[in-house]
């Protein structure tokens, strides 16, 4: 059953994906169990997302953006298409972050059209580059070059407070889950580690340190499990 908190949500996914389409993917998370946060999805042929499936980037966004809680219009390939997405952070009423709206958009099509006109139009960009415009008129945005996808800029080596928020909270309800089930096992350890460092958690500057308090391990300790799930 759907917390009552993210009904809100659904509707707006439903409102999205009908609005725009088969090729418009919309997945919303619950993170407070992000093993597998999807809680409900929309038009799932673009990614072939299901409930109980986790999360891929939405750690790599966030570390990106220089928002707080829209991460909009970033580009990754999917078995060979381009797709677009943009994602939302859910807070509950105290402000707590809870989940994450998460748009997919397949582009593929407008990619090869955008190729096409470029065919067609030979020297098309150099006739509108800025040096020959009129200084009246606006020089156009520049395309991406084909099969060039634009990315934000990267990382800052200081995490916004809103990526350690989003961090945190991973580690928290990542060893939470793992302890629910009984005593902390080594074995439940290394699952722990291996699943956060797939969601690049440890990218993220003093995220090693939180999973080592949270586990109750030091610091070395993680370096050496991290290893271990590497050579996996």
């Amino acid at each position: 059953m759907t917390d009552p908190r993210f009904l809100p949500y659904v509707r707006v996914a439903r409102l999205i994906a009908r609005t725009f389409g088969p090729d418009c993917e919309v997945v919303l998370h619950d993170l407070t169990t992000p093993a597998h946060s999807v809680i409900h999805i929309e038009n799932n042929g673009v990614t072939g997302r299901r409930i109980g499936d986790t999360f891929k980037h939405l750690v790599d966004k966030a570390m990106r953006s220089e928002e707080t809680d829209v991460f909009a219009n970033y580009y990754y390939r999917f078995e060979g298409r381009l797709i677009r997405s943009s994602s939302l952070l859910v807070r509950d009423e105290t402000g707590k972050l809870i989940g994450a709206l998460c748009i997919n958009a397949d582009v593929t099509a407008v990619q090869a059209q955008l190729d096409f006109i470029r065919r067609l139009l030979p020297g098309f960009a150099d006739a509108c580059s800025p040096e020959i415009r009129p200084l009246e008129a606006a020089p156009p945005s520049a395309a991406p070059a084909c099969g060039n996808v634009p990315r934000a800029a990267g990382a800052s080596a200081e995490p916004t407070p809103t990526v350690l928020e989003l961090v945190n909270g991973l580690i928290d309800a990542a060893v939470d889950e793992a302890c629910a089930s009984g005593p902390l096992t080594k074995e439940k350890r290394l699952q722990v580690l291996e699943f956060l460092e797939k969601k690049s958690v440890f990218l993220v500057k003093g995220a090693l340190e939180r999973t080592a308090e949270r586990l109750g391990v030091a610091k070395v300790t993680i370096y050496s499990d991290l290893d271990a799930v590497r050579r996996r």
